[in-house]
């Protein structure tokens, strides 16, 4: 309600700004230019500079009280660095070049005071790099090369979108992304209409109208709410994978990844061709589309393919009957649940009977081994240590890199701080910082990291527990400690689902201090006592417990899979039927009738919901 009672949010007048002090010129008249350009005989082109800062939106008079001024939309857009964060103290709009998804920017454009800041500035400087190197052929109209092709366009309309949608109270920046592969956009603030509206079209709801406004002057943003319909058609011309548009509600964000990667993967491409030879080059295109669909997501359904083609489902049936007669597919499932995978290919075979049972114990079939819980980390035994006999703790050199005379870049080796320890594993997924070798002996001057070992985050947040997956070198970053578990009495694997449980983390809590942010002190962390089960012992229920994660992991992937079976069968149990051999109408087979909801079985009838309720 909130979003929606602010309708006019980049219309305020801001009490004490003026376009003297606050506007930076050389921005405007960059604009003003611009305008001119394309649409010479405009008349806003007659006004002096306020004129027309007040007729695009950016400057402002109440008709009430008289009062007048910039707006937040004109400081947004034209103003000085200081005047924007006066303005806005959260303010942040962030570029950044990476090379891979998990790796620090190579390349980056941020409010760091050296530029205006502006968003004007902000769309001119990161437009160009966005389309630096942008590997896209160019069109022809007659003999003429046109530059702007359609990627240009939903690149720009995914861009302008991000910056009149945004929530400039909130707390999060604006983020721009580019990879070799993709293109991310992410804006603090929800979307202001439904998700489907927005794919649908037509329904507009913009948070901050005068920066759109602003923007459309310049032939830049759709409007009607066609934008982002556009970027979907724009991106399948491409034959390109689905835009990723979601909203995330903890954080308040909306985020849309464009990813440059083909419908035809060539490695599986390459993989097809060489499992079916000719065989598989002789096929129609959508055939092949199908096979290839069926690899790269180790299956196909009727629902899949409605989504990434516009065949006619009696076409699409036909094409997946014809490969499972060909020998290319196997069928799975009756009805919806209809499923397809390339032929020894299936893709649940170590999923649902194919999980390892290291542990005899668990073969017996006695039930206390098949739930998690406290009891498998209490030993019935007398022997209890506390941390630090158990383990050799390494922090950093507790130090940034510029008070140790250096910087991160210039290398490769990651840098782990607490907002990658999740609990139970690493996330690689988040932004780490690289460091170089240099720094990383410097930095770690007390110890090494090493597979299996533990890292705790003992700060903002306090819990987190994952072990170290491989031998690779990791810079202990803010926040995090490593454990080393002394091998001859203590197992990782062991203590790493301790550390986890709820008797460990109790105690945790008790030890820590602060108010706002727990936290705990080494000191505290190593004095804290430990069950010591004999080492056999501790194998054991370390391996029980390592067997239930991966149940766990593979019966979520295969509930996925699943639900994604279940919806392509609800469209097709919900249009079709079965017949009264249990099979699923088709209209080669069965006959249809044409009905005011689209064909139907000639069996069933129409009626509205005033007839089938009471």
């Amino acid at each position: 309600m909130e979003s929606q009672a602010l309708d006019t949010r980049d219309a305020v007048i801001l009490s004490g700004f003026s376009f003297e002090e606050d506007i930076d010129k050389e921005s405007f008249r960059i604009y003003r230019q611009n305008f001119l350009n394309r649409k010479p005989e405009h008349p806003f082109n007659e006004c002096d500079d306020r004129e027309f800062l007040r007729q695009i939106g950016g400057w402002a008079k109440e008709r009430s009280s008289g009062n007048e001024g910039v707006t937040l939309a004109g400081i947004l857009m034209f103003g000085k660095f200081r005047s924007i964060l006066d303005a806005l103290p959260n303010y942040i709009v962030d570029y950044q070049e990476r090379a891979g998804t998990e790796t620090r920017w190579i390349d980056r454009v941020t409010t760091d005071g050296s530029w205006s800041g502006n968003l004007h500035d902000f769309y001119r400087i990161v437009t160009k790099k966005l389309f630096t190197d942008l590997k896209i052929p160019f069109q022809l109209e007659g003999d003429q090369r046109i530059e702007d092709t359609p990627v240009h366009e939903a690149v720009r309309e995914a861009f302008v979108n991000t910056l009149i949608h945004a929530d400039y109270s909130g707390s999060y920046s604006i983020l721009v992304v580019k990879c070799p592969d993709l293109f991310g956009f992410r804006n603090p603030g929800l979307m202001r209409v439904p998700k489907y509206e927005a794919l649908r079209g037509g329904t507009s709801d913009c948070r901050n109208r005068n920066l759109q406004k602003m923007f459309q002057f310049l032939e830049r943003g759709e409007q009607a709410g066609s934008g982002v319909p556009m970027i979907y058609q724009n991106w399948a011309k491409q034959h390109w994978r689905e835009p990723t548009f979601e909203e995330r509600l903890k954080s308040n964000q909306t985020v849309m990844v464009l990813k440059m990667i083909s419908l035809f993967p060539e490695s599986v491409i390459q993989e097809l061709t060489e499992m079916y030879g000719e065989n598989f080059t002789g096929l129609s295109r959508f055939e092949q589309l199908i096979l290839i669909t069926a690899g790269t997501d180790e299956f196909v359904n009727h629902r899949r393919m409605k989504e990434l083609v516009k065949e006619h489902s009696h076409d699409i049936s036909l094409s997946l009957h014809t490969l499972v007669e060909k020998g290319f597919l196997q069928r799975e499932g009756s009805s919806t649940g209809t499923f397809y995978y390339l032929t020894g290919h299936h893709p649940m075979q170590d999923e649902m009977f194919g999980v390892p049972v290291r542990n005899p114990e668990l073969q017996a079939g006695s039930s206390e081994h098949l739930t998690r819980s406290p009891e498998h980390f209490t030993t019935t035994s007398e022997h209890w240590a506390t941390l630090l006999t158990l383990a050799e703790p390494v922090r950093n050199s507790q130090k940034s890199p510029k008070e140790l005379g250096m910087d991160w870049g210039n290398g490769n080796i990651r840098a782990l701080s607490a907002n990658n320890v999740e609990m139970g594993r690493i996330n690689f997924q988040k932004e780490t910082y690289l460091g170089s070798l240099k720094l990383y002996k410097k930095w770690m001057n007390n110890g090494e990291t090493s597979k299996g070992d533990i890292t705790m985050t003992t700060e903002a947040p306090l819990e987190n527990v994952a072990q170290i997956p491989d031998n690779s070198k990791y810079i202990l970053s803010q926040r995090v400690i490593l454990l080393k578990m002394v091998p001859e009495v203590a197992l990782s694997d062991f203590f790493a689902q301790y550390f986890q449980g709820e008797q460990f983390q109790t105690e945790l809590i008790k030890q820590s201090t602060g108010t706002t942010v727990l936290g705990i002190q080494q000191k505290k962390l190593v004095k804290i006592s430990l069950p010591l089960p004999p080492l056999p012992e501790q194998h054991r229920i370390a391996s029980v417990l390592s067997t239930l994660d991966e149940c766990i992991k593979k019966t979520e992937a295969l509930i996925t899979k699943l639900k994604q079976v279940k919806a392509g069968l609800m469209q097709d149990l919900l249009t079709r039927g079965i017949d009264s051999e249990g099979r699923i109408r088709d209209e080669s087979t069965h006959e249809f009738k044409d009905t005011e909801v689209g064909r139907v079985p000639v069996e069933w009838d129409v009626k509205t919901i005033e007839q089938i309720c009471s």
